[in-house]
């Protein structure tokens, strides 16, 4: 038989009261809604009096508890401003909570939040109205998320990307400029070379002087386009020296002034102990001039250009902004001018070569390409700030040079009378056309010619040479070997011979991205008659110091 089951003593828990354990619940529900990462608001209805915030809602709009206890949902409307995210604002009955309230609906929203304290946010608000067994509604549950940081991490992250395609798409048309440009300075060379040749041989009443001289200003302006094809390029050929650029500067401000012209007021605020920069001296002037002349451009009637210098210490929280940017010491010039500014759009096109916002004949659109281009071949970078109607700054970064560097002098021409000479000089050239037109111009300056068209026949006539060769001239990209492996030939042979190398751009064989060894000399192709002659003369009469 069955004994009867002993009476069991209730548990301690059931002796607890029931406002107990609902404390209990409530409590536990309090805390794990202070757990989650989001805002929750409650409001009941009609009326949306507050009911409930977590504490990540009181984070979110930057109240404490006591500022938002029990008050209507109007009032809190007070301590904050909702916008759309196009900057309109919204009334009370579009707000999302008031919505759900009101009509029922379940709704999803971005809005921009602004407070009384000036703070700005922006929310993603999901609300939806809460209902009673018969279908009426009591009150209205909002969830609002600060995606602040994360819509300003996307924008960075676009903006970068945005960036990196513009200098990609930059680099690919700076190979393709440097390619053309390569080839059209050679027919170019020629060109000038058989222009002046011809203009030299004839009399000056011959008709065909004309002409010529035509074809040869024609073919200047050409080299020029291609000169600024090339600085784009980053393939212009330059000679770096130690610059103080406040000196620099100080000594151009009068050719600026006449570029600009006098409608245009001139303000040069040098910085106070500006560092030294290492730059081609040459580079230099085409970007303050292509940044006065642009800002020139801009300014309808009277206004003011203001050119500045300072040091800037750049961060890597700076440099993060600019992909070409490095973190480090930096020199700043920076042009502002009083024009018409510019918006977004036509800021992200204008160091593309051959863009321009300029009326017809005005501009071909390749000052600011040029600019780039140079910036860029000296480890620089450039920020762009504008605004339509309220004028533009450009602010040019360039690194700072603590070294010293050699320096040669050259003897002092006598500029009553073209530089002649009478030295022995080896040219070396594979495009027939352009050695012989340059072999002519050599001798009709009194010099002793040798020619070659390959570097081994070069080698070998100055190894059967029996008097001294003074200069060689060569070409850079040659079959069999370079420029360079050819000087360093001759040498051997000649050790006190003296090289200039020509090319219609430089290579990485004899120089760094444009930036040629110390002691190396270069000329430019296309060259005129003058300036090989003022070059000649500069190398061959060099004395060390």
């Amino acid at each position: 038989m069955d004994l009867p089951e002993e009476k069991k003593s209730a548990p301690e828990d059931s002796k607890r009261e029931p406002c107990a354990e609902f404390q209990d619940a409530n409590a536990l529900l309090h805390t794990a809604m202070n757990c989650i990462p989001a805002g929750i608001a409650i409001v009941d209805a009609p009326k949306g009096r507050l009911r409930y915030v977590n504490d990540t809602g009181l984070e979110i709009g930057g109240v404490t508890r006591d500022e938002v206890a029990g008050i209507e949902i109007e009032h809190y409307m007070d301590i904050w401003k909702f916008f759309d995210m196009d900057g309109h604002e919204v009334g009370l009955e579009d707000f999302p909570l008031v919505r759900a309230i009101m009509t029922g609906e379940t709704l999803n929203r971005e809005l921009v939040c602004r407070s009384i304290k000036g703070e700005e946010r922006i929310v993603l608000f999901n609300a939806a109205p809460v209902r009673n067994e018969c279908g009426e509604i009591k009150a209205g549950i909002v969830i609002f998320t600060d995606l602040t940081e994360h819509k300003r991490s996307e924008a960075e992250r676009k903006r970068l990307e945005e960036q990196l395609q513009q200098a990609q798409k930059m680099e690919s048309i700076g190979r393709l400029a440097g390619g053309v440009a390569h080839d059209f300075n050679n027919m170019l060379s020629v060109i000038i070379g058989q222009s002046e040749l011809g203009l030299m041989r004839l009399d000056p009443g011959n008709r065909v002087r004309a002409n010529l001289a035509e074809i040869l200003e024609t073919a200047k302006r050409s080299a020029e386009l291609t000169r600024q094809l090339l600085a784009f390029a980053r393939k212009q050929t330059v000679i770096p020296e130690l610059l103080d650029i406040n000196e620099k500067i100080s000594g151009t401000l009068k050719i600026i002034e006449r570029l600009i012209g006098e409608n245009i007021e001139l303000c040069w605020r040098p910085g106070e102990g500006v560092w030294r920069i290492r730059m081609d001296t040459s580079q230099l002037d085409q970007v303050l001039s292509n940044l006065c002349l642009n800002a020139r451009d801009a300014i309808d009637g009277n206004g003011s250009i203001v050119i500045e210098t300072a040091n800037r210490m750049i961060d890597e929280h700076f440099a993060a902004a600019f992909p070409e940017a490095r973190p480090g010491e930096y020199v700043c010039l920076s042009v502002t001018d009083s024009g018409v500014g510019m918006d977004s759009e036509t800021q992200s096109l204008i160091f593309e070569p051959f863009f321009t916002t300029k009326k017809r004949g005005k501009g071909i659109g390749l000052g600011l390409a040029m600019v780039y281009g140079a910036v860029r071949q000296n480890n620089g970078f450039i920020d762009v700030s504008s605004e339509p109607g309220r004028g533009t700054r450009f602010s040019v970064y360039l690194r700072r040079h603590e070294g010293e560097m050699k320096k040669t002098v050259p003897a002092a021409l006598d500029e009553t009378s073209p530089p002649r000479g009478g030295e022995t000089i080896l040219i070396v050239e594979d495009e027939p056309a352009i050695l012989n037109f340059t072999s002519d111009i050599l001798r009709q300056l009194g010099y002793t010619v040798i020619e070659a068209d390959t570097p081994g026949k070069a080698l070998a006539l100055a190894g059967e040479y029996a008097g001294k060769i003074d200069m060689l001239i060569t070409d850079v990209i040659m079959p069999e070997m370079n420029g360079r492996e050819l000087s360093e030939g001759m040498i051997s042979i000649f050790p006190g011979i003296k090289c200039i190398f020509m090319s219609g751009y430089t290579d990485d064989v004899i120089a760094d991205h444009g930036v040629l060894l110390e002691g190396a000399h270069f000329i430019s192709k296309p060259f005129s008659l003058a300036s090989l002659a003022k070059k000649l003369r500069e190398v061959l009469d060099i004395r060390g110091i």
